[in-house]
C-alpha cells in the first residue's frame, strides 16, 4: 500500500485554495461588473461574443440612418401633401376666373391669391432638411428655385409677381438623385429632382397668375424660359375670348402637373417610407436577440454569483483551518 506524505498532501491543499482564491476573485468580479466574461479569455464563447458585438455596433449604424432617412421622407411626404392642396386651390381659383361672366377686372382679383400660392409652392420646392434643401440633388447648399433676373417677363406694362420667373438651380449635381443603404440587403432612393416635381407647377401657376393679371404666357427653349415677345398684355376686349382659353390651359397643365408629377412622387414616398419602417423594425428584432444572447452568455447572474462566492469563501476558510493543522502536526514531529 503506497503512502501518501504529508508534503503531497499539504502541496495539494496549497493548489486547492488557490484554485478557491480564483474562484473568489472571479465572483467578486462578476459581483462588482455584472458580466461573467469581461475579457476574451474568461468564457470558450469568446469569439461568439466579439462577433454579436460587432453585429450590435452594424445594428446600431443601420437603425441610426434608418431614423434619419425616415425623417427624411416624412418631411417630403408633407411637403407633397401640401404642394397638392396648392395644385387644388389654384385650379378652384382658374374655374372661377375662367367664367365668361366675370369682367377683366373681376380676373385680376384672383390673381393676387395665385401668386401667393406659387411663391408658397417655391418655398415647398425650397425645403431644407439638416439645412440642406431636399430638392437641390447633391447641390444642396442651393435653393433648388430662386427667381431668374435675366429671364423676367418683361412687357413694359407688367409689374410686380407678374414679372418674375422662377428657375430650377443649374448647379452641377442639382438634378442628381441619393441612395441610402439602409441595411446590408436594403438601398432606399432619398430623393427627387425638384424640377420634376415642382417645375412644371410653378410655371402653369405663373401662367395663371398672369393670365389673370392680363397677360398671355409662353415658354420657349430647354430648359423653358420666358419668350418676351410672345409674353404680352392682353388687347381688351378682343382678346377677352383669348383670355379664358388660356386660363382653361392653365386649368389643364396644373391638373396635369398635380397628378402625373406630385401625386405619383407622394406615392413614391410613401411607399419608401414602408420599406424604411420594415427595415427598421427587423433591425429592432435583430437587436433585441442579439441583445439577449449576448446577455446570456457575458452577463452574470449576481444572486447565483454571490451564492458560488459564499460557498468558496467558506470552502477557503476550511481549506486553511485543515492546512492550518497539517503544519503544527508536521513541526511537532520534529521536535
Amino acid at each position: 500500500m503506497t503512502r501518501v506524505s504529508q508534503t503531497s498532501i499539504i502541496t495539494k491543499m496549497m493548489l486547492d485554495m488557490q484554485r478557491t482564491r480564483g474562484e473568489i476573485n472571479d465572483y467578486s468580479q462578476e459581483i462588482s461588473t455584472g458580466y461573467k466574461a469581461s475579457k476574451p479569455g474568461d468564457t470558450k464563447h469568446a469569439a461568439t461574443i466579439a462577433q454579436l458585438r460587432d453585429n450590435l455596433v452594424r445594428i446600431e449604424e443601420h437603425s441610426a440612418r434608418a431614423t434619419n432617412v425616415l425623417s427624411y421622407l416624412q418631411l417630403q411626404e408633407e411637403v407633397l401633401g401640401e404642394a397638392n392642396d396648392v395644385m387644388i386651390r389654384a385650379q378652384e381659383l382658374a374655374q372661377q376666373g375662367s367664367n365668361e361672366t366675370l369682367a377683366e377686372s373681376e380676373r385680376q382679383l384672383l390673381a393676387d391669391e395665385v401668386f401667393q400660392l406659387r411663391d408658397h409652392l417655391v418655398q415647398l420646392a425650397n425645403t431644407q432638411f439638416n439645412g440642406r434643401y431636399i430638392y437641390s440633388g447633391s447641390a444642396d447648399n442651393q435653393p433648388a428655385f430662386s427667381p431668374d433676373g435675366g429671364n423676367e417677363f418683361t412687357d413694359p406694362a407688367t409689374s410686380g409677381d407678374a414679372t418674375t420667373f422662377y428657375a430650377f438651380n443649374s448647379n452641377s449635381g442639382s438634378s442628381e438623385t441619393r441612395d441610402v443603404r439602409i441595411t446590408d440587403e436594403l438601398t432606399v432612393q432619398v430623393n427627387t429632382s425638384g424640377d420634376a416635381i415642382f417645375g412644371g407647377g410653378i410655371r402653369a401657376l405663373t401662367q395663371l397668375g398672369r393670365s389673370l393679371e392680363g397677360y398671355d404666357t409662353v415658354y420657349s427653349g430647354t430648359p423653358p424660359v420666358p419668350d418676351p415677345a410672345q409674353s404680352v398684355a392682353y388687347n381688351f376686349p378682343a382678346d377677352y375670348t383669348a383670355q379664358t382659353q388660356d386660363l382653361q390651359n392653365a386649368i389643364d397643365a396644373i391638373d396635369l402637373e398635380r397628378t402625373t408629377q406630385m401625386v405619383p412622387e407622394r406615392t413614391d414616398v410613401a411607399a419608401r417610407m414602408r420599406r424604411v419602417q420594415t427595415a427598421a423594425s427587423l433591425l429592432e428584432i435583430s437587436e433585441t436577440s442579439a441583445k439577449e444572447v449576448l446577455s446570456n452568455l457575458q452577463e452574470a447572474d449576481v444572486f447565483q454569483s454571490a451564492t458560488e462566492l459564499s460557498q468558496a469563501q467558506t470552502t477557503l476558510q476550511a481549506s486553511l483551518s485543515v492546512t492550518t493543522q497539517l503544519l503544527q502536526q508536521s513541526i511537532l514531529n520534529y521536535i
